[in-house]
């Protein structure tokens, strides 16, 4: 590896940090999987967009073209579609184990509320290019998002315009969202997301016992664990990609995406407006919520200042303030 790409590298993260937080059982890697797997969906969208045509005539055609006449477009197409959809499980993942261990609260809980962001956009964009392949599933996803999006009052027509575009929706008006203005929207949110998981101190550890210090372990030790993860999930992806097929739906069944089912047999079944629009939203509320309803409660007493072991890196006073000391802020500025 050349030397300004290692420096580089190793500078994504501080040059020394808790073992703990690098251990398997406490992230699961889900983190940094996710960012592995928008790196794929990237690069083969780049590729995709070579042959794609986002009109109504042709977008299906271009779809079939890069499936079954294009060199290797199969695998980029099955690659991307099922990095997209591993993307969605990860990133849910993710949330979940930010949840069980705690990590929302205090100064992590605006980087919560990044994360959701994240996540409705990766959400989105899944959504956006199922809709497309523009085959007949994909036409009948859209016209549904637009039908629930114009339920919403007083905005709704503006929104499903904005969003979906005229008539039953636009194709170049999904594209236009799922290349462009998804992707800007999410490398501004990620790189910020990313800032702030190293600003808050890094992964959230239990307090550590008085005067006890921390093993750590370098960046670059951190980089080889992370290179070796990395291309265990690429040769899966690959395998994955080789094997099984992204869908395409020429005739026939016109079942939602696997996220969106649930919400299609809803609408089915009563209201739209209430169970396709609000019904779906309560959920993404109540973790929206989460920080202010377990709010960490202030501590008794006044808090001194105290003195930052340079080796363990731990602070009394800080560990009064939030209980989270997984990568204290000194180690955070490299020399």
């Amino acid at each position: 590896m050349a030397r300004p790409t290692k420096r580089f590298l190793t500078h994504l993260h501080p040059r020394r940090l808790p073992a703990e937080a690098t251990a398997w059982r406490r992230t699961f890697g889900l983190g940094g999987l996710s960012v592995l797997l928008l790196l794929v969906i990237g690069a083969t969208g780049v590729l995709l967009a070579v042959y794609y045509t986002p009109t109504e005539k042709a977008a299906s055609d271009s779809v079939q073209v890069i499936a079954y006449r294009a060199s290797l477009g199969w695998l980029v197409r099955n690659a991307h579609y099922w990095a997209a959809q591993g993307l969605v499980v990860v990133a849910l993942l993710h949330l979940l184990r930010v949840v069980a261990h705690g990590a929302f609260r205090g100064r992590r809980a605006v980087n919560w509320l990044v994360g959701l962001a994240l996540f409705v956009l990766a959400v989105w964009a899944d959504f956006s290019g199922y809709v497309l392949r523009w085959d007949v599933a994909g036409r009948e996803a859209l016209a549904t998002a637009r039908s629930l999006t114009l339920r919403v009052p007083l905005a709704g027509e503006a929104m499903a315009r904005l969003l979906w575009g005229a008539g039953d929706g636009d194709v170049l008006r999904t594209y236009f969202w799922h290349c462009l203005g998804l992707a800007a929207m999410g490398g501004v949110v990620l790189a910020y997301h990313l800032w702030r998981v190293r600003r808050d101190g890094g992964v959230k550890l239990p307090r550590a016992a008085a005067g006890r210090s921390r093993p750590r372990v370098s960046a670059a030790d951190l980089l080889r664990r992370e290179s070796l993860a990395a291309g265990i999930a690429l040769a899966a992806l690959i395998a994955i990609s080789t094997y099984l097929d992204a869908p395409l739906v020429m005739a026939g069944d016109t079942r939602a995406p696997w996220f969106f089912y649930p919400i299609q047999l809803l609408v089915a079944r009563g209201d739209p407006f209430w169970l396709g629009v609000v019904l779906p939203l309560v959920p993404l509320a109540l973790l929206a919520l989460l920080p202010v309803v377990f709010r960490r409660p202030r501590p008794r007493g006044p808090i001194t200042a105290s003195a930052v072991d340079p080796v363990s890196g731990t602070d009394a006073g800080a560990r009064r303030r939030d209980d989270t000391i997984g990568d204290a802020r000194p180690a955070l500025r490299n020399p």
